[in-house]
C-alpha cells in the first residue's frame, strides 16, 4: 500500500512529475515506490534523476528491498562489486553518491600523495646530482694539484 507524501515531498515529486511529461491532475499524492505501475516506474526515475537523496527516502519508507548482495555490503559483511553499485544506484542513489564521492576522495589522495612521493624523489635526484658534481671537481682539483704540469 503506498502511503501520502508528506508536505516537504510533494513539490519534489510535483516537480518530478511535470518534468516526466505526466497529468499531474491523475495522479495521487503517494510514495511511487508504493506502487508498482508503468506511471509509478516514470514517476520514481524522474524523482531519482532530480532529488536522489529525497528518492532513497521514499525507498526507504515503500521498504523497497535490497538483493541479498547489496544488503551484506550494507551490513559491513561483503566486498561492493559492480552489480552490488548498479543495485545501489537505482534503490540507493543517495548511499551510491557518497561511495563515489568516497572512491574519488580516496583517488584524489593516492593521486597527491604520488605526486609528493615524484617530488621527494626528484629533489633526493636533484641532491644526488649535485653531490656527484661536487664530488667530480674536488676529484679534478686534486688531479690538478697532483699534477700541476698537466694542465
Amino acid at each position: 500500500m503506498a502511503t501520502q507524501l508528506t508536505k516537504a515531498q510533494l513539490p519534489v515529486v510535483l516537480a518530478a512529475a511535470k518534468r516526466a511529461g505526466l497529468r499531474t491532475q491523475d495522479l495521487q499524492p503517494v510514495n511511487p515506490w508504493g506502487l508498482d505501475t508503468p506511471t509509478s516506474r516514470t514517476l520514481q526515475m524522474a524523482v531519482q534523476a532530480l532529488d536522489p537523496a529525497m528518492a532513497q527516502d521514499l525507498m526507504e519508507q515503500a521498504e523497497v528491498p535490497l538483493s541479498l548482495a547489496a544488503a551484506a555490503f550494507e551490513a559491513g559483511v561483503s566486498e561492493l562489486d559492480d552489480t552490488v553499485m548498479r543495485e545501489l544506484r537505482e534503490k540507493r542513489p543517495a548511499t551510491a553518491a557518497r561511495l563515489r564521492a568516497e572512491e574519488l576522495k580516496a583517488a584524489e589522495a593516492k593521486f597527491l600523495e604520488g605526486q609528493q612521493q615524484r617530488r621527494e624523489a626528484h629533489a633526493a635526484m636533484q641532491q644526488q646530482i649535485a653531490a656527484q658534481q661536487q664530488d667530480a671537481r674536488v676529484a679534478s682539483l686534486n688531479l690538478i694539484r697532483m699534477n700541476p704540469q698537466g694542465r
